[in-house]
């Protein structure tokens, strides 16, 4: 490929990149607090805005234990993947390439952790409201007074 067409879709290494002020991870917070109207610090609050963003932005047709079990096995993927790359690097067979690979995965595995539990912290903060709500409405039955029967312990 001639160096024009590498320059352009930023393969070569005279290619310019963007320098940025944030990470992806930062960014998607930010534009999560601005479509939410919430930071996430804030989110424990009880207006009613806030709880209508959070109930749309929660909901979900999967059990958690799947999604924590999927996120388990992602991450366990993905250390095996990196793995694999110290092996081929400790092989002698001199493969420049591969930190640039490791450093993707573990920006990917970053990101992935980012996003589901940003996620699942709003679901858990959901289920915590509810269950906090059903704790303080739940009383027990009044005890009824009944002689005990006493054991002969002959």
């Amino acid at each position: 490929m001639s160096e024009e067409k590498l320059l352009k879709f930023g393969h070569s290494s005279r290619a310019k990149r963007p320098t940025r002020a944030f990470t992806s991870a930062t960014f998607s917070q930010t534009t999560a607090n601005r479509k939410y109207k919430t930071p996430s610090t804030q989110i424990r609050s009880t207006s009613d805005e806030r709880k209508t963003a959070l109930n749309a932005f929660v909901r979900t047709n999967v059990n958690k234990t799947e999604i924590y079990e999927a996120l388990h096995g992602l991450n366990a993927g993905i250390q095996q993947f990196i793995n694999s790359l110290d092996f081929l690097d400790t092989s002698g067979l001199y493969l420049p390439f591969l930190n640039g690979y490791r450093i993707l995965a573990n920006e990917i595995r970053s990101a992935v952790n980012f996003s589901a539990t940003e996620a699942m912290t709003a679901i858990e903060l959901r289920d915590y409201q509810d269950f906090e709500k059903q704790r303080m409405t739940f009383s027990f039955p009044p005890m009824k007074n009944r002689k005990s029967k006493s054991r002969n312990l002959e």
